[in-house]
């Protein structure tokens, strides 16, 4: 739940953003253009991302080892080859973490003032008397790489590698004919078990009925 609100919510954000507004240049050569969402929004936005994170993390850490525990593989009863639950769970724990590296990637101050490219800027617009615009402006040269575009850089390349190791290691861990075995056999272990506790609960009945 908290992630996919995560990725809905930076979705949004994301188209948002893309809304054009005026480029400014401000002391020391960088541009900036005014976001349409506001500080708050943006606080709201990382403090979200980091309880997600944890949460998630916390949530997935909890039913992992219970059902780990409920399949014997952390005491022993059953070989831990056999159903890999906290192996699965170890790499679905890299994808809980990716809006707390972005979280902590806009913290580190990285930027380039060169190459820059030139941005036409709107500085004057009026009407003229038959009902047309005239503008004026000027031409700004902006950085290409300023700190949001290294830091998406950064954040993509992490991404690309992180899903590169996850796909490496589904593939050893998820295998279509062992898995539809493994849940057959828990299938038929959890019948029997019931089964089994059935015919307990009717003894205990049928004891407790017969007492004098």
């Amino acid at each position: 739940f908290f992630i996919w609100s995560y990725v809905i919510l930076s979705t949004w954000q994301s188209g948002v953003s893309m809304v054009p507004t005026q480029v400014e240049q401000v002391p020391g050569g960088w541009c900036i253009y005014p976001k349409p969402i506001g500080n708050t929004m943006q606080v709201i936005m990382i403090a979200f991302a980091v309880s997600s994170t944890f949460v998630g993390t916390a949530g997935l850490s909890i039913i992992a080892h219970g059902v780990a525990h409920a399949l014997g593989e952390v005491d022993g009863g059953h070989s831990k080859e056999k159903y890999n639950v906290l192996k699965k769970a170890g790499v679905g724990q890299i994808y809980l973490q990716l809006p707390l590296i972005k979280v902590f990637m806009t913290l580190i101050p990285i930027s380039y003032s060169t190459p820059t490219v030139v941005v036409p800027k709107t500085v004057t617009s009026s009407m003229l008397p038959d009902g047309g615009w005239q503008t004026s402006g000027e031409y700004v040269a902006c950085p290409i790489y300023d700190h949001d575009v290294v830091v998406h850089l950064m954040y993509c390349t992490v991404v690309t590698t992180l899903m590169a190791y996850t796909s490496y290691h589904n593939m050893k861990l998820y295998i279509p004919s062992r898995d539809r075995d493994v849940a057959r056999r828990l299938r038929e272990e959890l019948e029997s078990r019931l089964t089994a506790d059935e015919e307990d609960m009717q003894g205990t009945d049928t004891s407790v009925g017969n007492r004098p």
